[in-house]
């Protein structure tokens, strides 16, 4: 069972850090405005992480769908669309510290781009001063608007259907603020 929360952001700070303190949550952008889906049994302690990071919350019926004519497309950073008919979906899933530690030590994690990597982020993570969580996003938007140079880095699904449903995963540093800057818009 999931619950669905609408956000009221009021001053919105610290959303990462909050956030990644649950075992999943699932953000989604729309023109309604922005909702958080989770466990049932998290959605009271959600409602407190959501309000220290600046949130308001309310219970809500449902979650925005998006409308048939919209296609799908594979994002593959946290940049927030500022556009209308846009429905943006973040899933994200709090890592342990091995399995972070496992994904930072990888290449292909994906997290960090060229061959050279700096080890701060891994002793950050090990010193417990910040962390690591997975997401995936997947936006969906009229196909016209997916060819824009300003959506470059969104991959719209063609043949792979899959990909909706498995949404392959990325890392950020809750120290990077990459939630925080999305749910503000």
């Amino acid at each position: 069972m999931t619950t669905v929360l609408r956000i009221e952001p009021l001053g919105i700070d610290g959303l990462d850090r909050h956030l990644t303190e649950l075992s999943w949550t699932r953000l989604i952008r729309s023109d309604e405005g922005v909702h958080v889906e989770c466990a049932t049994e998290e959605a009271e302690r959600a409602a407190a992480l959501l309000a220290r990071a600046g949130a308001r919350t309310r219970l809500a019926q449902t979650l925005p769908v998006p409308a048939p004519e919209l296609a799908p497309a594979v994002a593959l950073d946290l940049n927030p669309i500022a556009l209308g008919g846009v429905v943006d979906i973040v899933i994200v899933r709090a890592l342990a510290v091995g399995e972070a530690t496992s994904r930072l030590m990888t290449r292909r994690s994906g997290w960090l781009p060229g061959a050279r990597r700096s080890l701060e982020p891994l002793r950050g993570v090990l010193r417990g001063e910040d962390r690591l969580f997975a997401w995936s996003r997947l936006v969906w938007a009229r196909r016209a608007l997916l060819r824009s140079r300003d959506l470059r880095s969104l991959r719209p699904v063609v043949f792979d259907r899959d990909a909706i449903r498995r949404g392959d995963e990325r890392c950020s540093l809750v120290g990077a603020a990459e939630l925080t800057r999305w749910a503000r818009g």
